[in-house]
């Protein structure tokens, strides 16, 4: 028996030390990642001892890491095909794939001090694009209007200059931030500022505004078939895992 120990404890941190064999690396949206990805991650990595590493980088940075080889797969917040006409590094790819993964909705906010409510996709317009430069032209206070957007790259500001500004670009004068996080920090401690995030990342600083909807599908991109332990993560999230994103 005494012979037998060495090799059970040896086994034994075999299996520890291999708890997570192997690591799949996921960059990209921070819509994707907080609405999907992180709430499925536990009960991923405990059913499939596949431990997924989560980069919030947007949309179109992570993109880029696929075309790059840095990640196994990159997530997004808008179609494969939009996703191409902003990110050049995807067009010499042949074989780029698109697995939806779930939908979204935009929340346009300002800051809680700001007695608008309601804005029209109009108003919405001419308030990111610089046209509408006073509150009070769209029944607010009298402030000029500060325009929060995110960062370049990001699947939320194209949607928006896709749906809601007819292809036309922000104010010039637009504070860019670097991450969601960021824009929810500067809407809140500005009284004149509007933003767009997802409205799976709302939080209770800043006040949603009602407007016409604008949603969005979130998916999954990869180079080719995606390998076996890919493969396990998307039909986890499609199956078994939807109990965990109601």
């Amino acid at each position: 028996m005494r012979k037998l120990m060495p090799v059970l404890i040896l086994l034994s941190l075999v299996i520890n030390t291999n708890v997570y064999a192997e690591t799949l690396n996921i960059h990209g949206s921070l819509a994707v990642l907080g609405k999907i990805i992180s709430k499925i991650k536990v009960p991923f990595e405990k059913k499939t001892g596949i431990e997924l590493v989560l980069f919030g980088n947007g949309s179109g940075a992570g993109a880029k890491d696929l075309a790059a080889g840095k990640c196994d797969g990159s997530v997004a917040s808008e179609s494969l095909e939009n996703l191409k006409k902003f990110v050049p590094e995807l067009a010499g790819i042949d074989d780029l794939r698109e697995y939806k993964l779930g939908n979204d909705t935009i929340a346009v906010i300002v800051s809680k001090q700001n007695p608008v409510t309601k804005l029209s996709k109009e108003q919405l317009k001419g308030l990111n694009i610089g046209k509408i430069r006073n509150w009070k032209e769209v029944g607010g206070m009298d402030a000029d209007v500060i325009v929060v957007t995110s960062v370049k790259g990001s699947g939320t500001r194209q949607l928006l200059q896709e749906m809601v500004m007819d292809g036309e670009a922000y104010a010039s004068d637009a504070i860019e931030t670097s991450s969601t996080i960021a824009e929810l920090r500067e809407v809140s401690s500005m009284k004149e500022a509007i933003g767009a995030v997802s409205d799976s990342l709302l939080n209770d600083t800043v006040k949603k505004v009602d407007t016409p909807q604008i949603g969005r599908p979130l998916i999954m991109v990869t180079k080719g078939e995606p390998g076996p332990s890919l493969k396990k993560l998307i039909d986890f999230i499609l199956g078994e895992g939807q109990k965990y994103l109601k």
